[in-house]
């Protein structure tokens, strides 16, 4: 019998059709890539506006208004990424008055009773949070019978300063200053910060690179406070607005 050998040809084609045969035999795995899932903000919030009426003007109720806000400060929570309105307003018959309307009743005792100011004690805890805090981008403390103490705090809390020793024991260690805290507007108008807190925010316009609007209308701040903080300006290029409408006389506005 004679034996019939196939050629390469036929080989090849065999080899074509099991290779064919397998590959619809058995469907081919293809591999998928799960699409990763864009975190969503916990919060659209803009502002939060701490409502502080009916609660008696002391300065127990002052500090129980700011210190549930200390902690969330200091640890720079998601949902203070904008704004806190501690505004204070004034109310007649029941319902709350614009800004612009009371501008001409600043020095005047019409504060309702029953909102109660957060005072230079609220002030100083603020301050302290916002020293540690790299979120907060609005603060509105107006009307809320902040004075000298807490002015300047708030002024100290826009800047660090920081004293290296000197090699030399005869010359003088020079201060560093550097800008603080992520706040872009600070409304502390209608309060009583007077010519030190003026002259607390003068330094601290000088060092700080964050804030585009300062309000510091109705502090009774004279010439010199308001002077001071025009000679402030000239070491800032950040700030946009700064409000002294209404201090005491012989200012000019």
């Amino acid at each position: 019998m004679q034996t019939v050998h196939p050629t390469k040809q036929q080989q090849s084609r065999s080899t074509a059709n099991s290779k064919m045969n397998s590959s619809t035999s058995s469907p081919s795995k293809i591999k998928t890539t799960a699409t990763p899932r864009t975190a969503k903000p916990k919060t659209a919030l803009k502002t939060i506006i701490i409502n502080a009426n009916n609660i008696s003007s002391t300065p127990e109720n002052s500090v129980s208004i700011v210190d549930p806000w200390v902690p969330r400060i200091r640890n720079n929570d998601d949902y203070l990424q904008s704004g806190l309105d501690f505004s204070r307003r004034i109310i007649d018959g029941g319902a709350f008055r614009t800004h612009d309307s009371l501008q001409n009743e600043s020095n005047s005792n019409t504060n309702n009773n029953n909102q109660s100011p957060i005072g230079d004690i609220g002030a100083v805890r603020l301050s302290d949070a916002l020293q540690f805090n790299t979120q907060l981008l609005h603060l509105n403390l107006s009307g809320n019978d902040i004075g000298v103490i807490g002015g300047v705090q708030l002024a100290q809390a826009l800047y660090s300063s920081f004293v290296a020793p000197a090699n030399d024991r005869d010359v003088q260690p020079t201060p560093t200053f550097a800008s603080r805290t992520a706040l872009q507007s600070l409304d502390l108008s209608r309060n009583d910060i007077s010519d030190d807190g003026a002259l607390g925010f003068a330094t601290a316009i000088r060092y700080n690179t964050t804030l585009k609007v300062l309000n510091l209308s109705c502090n009774r701040t004279s010439k010199m406070g308001v002077m001071a903080l025009l000679d402030g300006l000239e070491c800032n290029t950040t700030l946009k607005r700064l409000s002294l409408y209404w201090q005491l006389e012989g200012v000019e506005e």
